[in-house]
């Protein structure tokens, strides 16, 4: 039976591809099916007390989940919260006391804001992934919670039942994710991800818990992150102005 060495950094996401891609065509040069013993050793040093080999779960898997939960709770349970009160006239008995429309949407943007951050520190201590540079990580999840509740509050905004706000929440959902784990192999995507939040999120917790990167590393990572997280706000507030919700 044929044996393949391969030396990759487990870490990556196109290192798993390559090692994929090798297992098959050994076995189809070969004329093999399964087993097919593939021995990989890895290029970067592994964290004390980690696995030789963390690409599965609690390696690769980590920044992917902790993307995914942030997008999911950020772009979903704001618009959910803010249209099911629209539906349900709620929202008119909540004005009727000395609340503004602001404070209101305020609320509702904290609420959303401490669930995305506690759902995702949750994913990192199941995932396994308390490593690397936490500081910096915590840092990177409070900008994606900020960045995308923020598009969750803008759809909210503009959606007037939470039907809507489903289908929008979903047609923001599934091509960001598709995007995020394309871009980095499609040049021509490239161009596009530098204006998309989620490539600054992904590449920021892949850098601080894998590769234990520090802030001199990541600063004009942070500072485009937080600089397209003030434009979605910017965008809000306009959009609050223009629906006279700002008072």
């Amino acid at each position: 039976k044929p044996a393949l060495n391969l030396i990759t950094d487990p870490n990556n996401f196109r290192s798993l591809i390559f090692t994929e891609t090798c297992r098959e065509l050994t076995m189809g040069y070969a004329g093999l099916e399964y087993p097919l013993t593939v021995n990989v050793e890895s290029v970067v040093p592994q964290p004390s007390g980690q696995p030789s080999n963390p690409a599965g779960y609690t390696g690769f898997s980590a920044p992917s989940l902790l993307l995914i939960s942030i997008l999911i709770v950020g772009v979903s349970v704001l618009p959910a919260t803010l249209t099911t009160e629209k539906e349900k006239k709620t929202i008119t008995a909540l004005l009727a006391s000395p609340v503004t429309p602001m404070d209101v949407i305020l609320g509702k943007a904290a609420f959303g804001l401490a669930l995305t951050v506690l759902i995702s520190l949750i994913v990192m201590a199941l995932s396994n992934s308390t490593t690397g540079n936490l500081p910096l990580a915590f840092g990177f999840i409070l900008l994606g919670a900020l960045a995308f509740n923020g598009i969750g509050l803008l759809i909210a905004v503009y959606a007037n039942s939470y039907q809507t706000a489903s289908i929008l929440s979903s047609v923001i959902m599934v091509p960001v994710m598709l995007f995020t784990f394309l871009y980095s192999f499609i040049d021509a995507l490239k161009l596009v991800g530098a204006f998309m939040p989620n490539t600054y999120l992904m590449n920021g917790l892949n850098d601080a818990i894998l590769y234990n990167k520090g802030l001199a590393d990541e600063w004009l990572n942070l500072l485009i992150f937080g600089a397209i997280t003030a434009l979605i706000y910017a965008a809000i507030y306009a959009s609050l102005r223009r629906k006279g919700l700002d008072a």
